[in-house]
Order: structure tokens, then sequence, then C-alpha cells
């Protein structure tokens, strides 16, 4: 849409923008109901009366937890340069709207690729916990760089970000539902993930912007996204993923 938005507004208006999205919408929502259909086969073990037993069992899981936490380190990260970045690009780096929402979406495109790749890897290597961390590592290095490099290898580093940051999620998730031993309760794991994800989202942009506001401006917003990310690895390194 970063991409697709400006070249709408100046074809037609702003309200074209908001009539697109509307369309891609019941598109997906079609084409879902189409491919997507429910498993109907329902066996008696999944009606055992221990179920609400296991759940409960999830949810004191301190591993699940901290697997969450560290994706909530990650989408602090990652939607505090989603939200501001067009506007720095624009404001601070004089960037031209269109040029600035093409950059700001390239990290997403480019993760079309590397998320599938970070489900082939973890097979490979027999790890899902090494991928995760080590992209939240690597995304603590380059993130800040956001703020100090030239605006003409600003494109190489959004690149490097989207290539990185799609082995992250591909793994937090399906590690979570390892570290349960268990499919049938791969619902409530994810969403105590998804617990994590909703809040990093939240709180991150929140405190990236203050930053900005701070006499430290956008350097000290930047840098801060690496100490979201090393935060996200060290807690991530203390969940007994495998």
């Amino acid at each position: 849409m970063l991409f697709l938005a400006p070249l709408l507004s100046q074809v037609a208006n702003w309200q074209a923008v908001w009539w697109f999205g509307c369309a891609y919408a019941l598109i997906v929502t079609v084409l879902f109901l189409i491919f997507v259909k429910p498993v109907l086969n329902v066996t008696s073990t999944d009606r055992l009366p221990s179920t609400s037993l296991r759940a409960a069992q999830v949810l004191r899981n301190r591993d699940i937890w901290l697997i969450s936490l560290a994706f909530a380190f990650f989408l602090m990260a990652t939607m505090s340069s989603g939200t501001f970045l067009l506007t720095y690009l624009s404001a601070v780096r004089s960037m031209p709207l269109a040029r600035a929402a093409l950059l700001s979406s390239v990290v997403s495109t480019i993760t079309i690729f590397s998320r599938p790749a970070g489900g082939v890897l973890p097979d490979r290597i027999g790890s899902r916990k090494r991928p995760y961390l080590l992209g939240l590592i690597l995304m603590a290095f380059t993130m800040p760089l956001m703020a100090f490099i030239g605006s003409g290898m600003i494109i190489g580093l959004v690149i490097a970000q989207g290539l990185i940051g799609g082995h992250v999620p591909t793994n937090i998730f399906p590690a979570g539902v390892e570290v349960v031993r268990g499919e049938r309760l791969s619902g409530l794991v994810i969403g105590v993930i998804m617990v994590g994800q909703n809040a990093g989202m939240l709180v991150g942009p929140i405190i990236f912007g203050v930053l900005v506001e701070s006499t430290g401006g956008w350097p000290l917003a930047f840098g801060s996204l690496a100490v979201m990310c090393l935060l996200g690895a060290v807690v991530g390194w203390l969940a007994a993923a495998r």
C-alpha cells in the first residue's frame, strides 16, 4: 500500500486509496472462503476432559511467555520503524513522498521471500531458536544505521532488514507450538504469542515517538531499536525452545 497509495492519489484522489483497500480485503475474503476449508473429521480425542487442564498448563508455561515477550520486542522495533520511516525520510532526508513511500515498503516486500526461506532453514539445521536469535541480533545492528548512513545507502539497508527480519516471526510461532509438544493446543499458544505481538505494536511506536521529540531526536529514537531487538534476543535465548 505504501507503494500504491501515492500512485492512486495522483491518478485519482485519496479516496481511491481507501476504496482500493476495501476491494482488496473483499477479494482476499472471497479467496479464503473458496480455498480454505475447515477440517470436519473431529475425533473423540478432541473432546477430552483434560483440555481445560492442559490449557491452564500452557498459560503457566514460562517458555511460551518468554517467546511471546521476545516477539513483543521484535514488533516494538519493526513497528516503530514502519510507522515513522516515511516521516523521517520525507521530513529529515527531504525525499519526495512517492520515493519515501517506496523505500518504506521495501522491507515488507522483501519479507514475502525471506519468510518462506526462514521456514526452510530451521528444518535444515534442526533449530528454530538459532534463526530467530540471529535475526534479532542482526536487526539490532542494521536498524539504528538508518539515522547515520547516506540517503543513497538506505535502499540497501531496508533490503537487508527485509531479508533478516523475515526469519523471526517464521520461527517464533512454531517454536512456541513445539515447546508445549501438543498440536491441539497450538491455537492457544499462538494466542499467547499474539498478545506479545499486539503489545509490541502498541508500545514500540509510542516510545519511538517520545524519543523523536526528546533532545536526542531521531538518532536516539533509531538507536533505541537496537536495544529493543537485543532485549528480544536475550529473552528469546532464555526460552527453552529447540
